[in-house]
């Protein structure tokens, strides 16, 4: 038997091989033992008789097993004899056994032999031609097992999606739900688009520069900046730099930035820039 070519069979296939198997060894062992008496009862010698068997069933015996390991033997042919070399010594054996019982009638003893010794050979005949088919060549096998493993890991796969889901929901059936953040101000992202601003025109000094937000800014600065210049009515600063990050989900990098040039008179907007222009 090639050894690679089990080596590539699926578990199924060497399941079914096991079966078959175990039952071809009963059947041919029961054939060889009964033809092994019958012999012995003609000779009156287990010398001759075992000659007869060693050189007729086991030659079958040798045909078969070649021929599924995919070796070249000219005798291959007789393999399809060895279920049928059991029906003298099997329904002879049976005939005397029944027979010898004096409750038997005579028609009882040779319809019972006939009937039994049928359905055993054609049993034998049958897993004896599917044992045959369980070799397949070896790629064939390959992929069948391969199959055979994508589908576990399919079966496994989908387990563990259940799983997941199972334990999403029943986390959510006992863990508080989220709090809900209401948006004062539009969302601003990581990233900003350029944001077009206006210099005016002051002094050179840097201590009274002071840059203006245009109207075309991009309107998630706008609104940063218009939260970030709120004040209470006792002058201090309506927001920190904390709740500024809360409201807008701005970067706290630049949210620092812009409280810095707020409070320090050099980032305005037009509706907060003094001499009558702020409320």
């Amino acid at each position: 038997m090639n050894t690679f070519q089990t080596l590539q069979w699926s578990s199924k296939r060497k399941i079914s091989f096991v079966i078959h198997a175990a039952y071809a060894f009963l059947t041919i062992t029961a054939g060889m033992f009964a033809a092994l008496v019958l012999w012995q009862t003609w000779f009156d010698s287990w010398l001759i008789a075992s000659l007869v068997i060693t050189t007729i069933e086991a030659l079958c015996i040798i045909s078969l097993v070649l021929h599924i390991s995919r070796i070249e033997w000219p005798l291959a042919f007789l393999r399809h004899a060895l279920p049928y070399l059991a029906i003298v010594p099997l329904g002879w054996e049976l005939y005397r056994l029944l027979s010898a019982n004096p409750n038997n009638p005579e028609y009882i003893a040779i319809g019972v032999s006939v009937g039994l010794t049928g359905w055993f050979v054609y049993l034998e005949h049958r897993i004896l031609e599917s044992l045959e088919r369980l070799f397949i060549d070896p790629v064939e096998a390959a992929r069948e097992q391969a199959k055979e493993e994508m589908g576990r890991t399919a079966v496994a796969l989908a387990k563990f999606q259940e799983t997941r889901n199972a334990a999403e929901s029943f986390a959510r059936s006992i863990l508080p739900a989220p709090p809900t953040i209401i948006d004062q101000a539009p969302a601003l992202s990581r990233r900003f688009d350029p944001i077009p601003l206006l210099l005016e025109e002051t002094p050179l000094t840097m201590s009274e520069l002071r840059i203006t937000v245009d109207n075309g800014a991009d309107p998630r600065f706008v609104a940063l900046v218009s939260l970030a210049c709120r004040k209470n009515a006792d002058g201090s600063w309506m927001y920190t730099p904390e709740e500024l990050k809360t409201q807008t989900r701005a970067d706290m990098g630049l949210i620092l930035v812009v409280c810095k040039m707020m409070r320090s008179g050099q980032l305005v907007l037009p509706s907060t820039m003094p001499n009558g222009e702020s409320s």
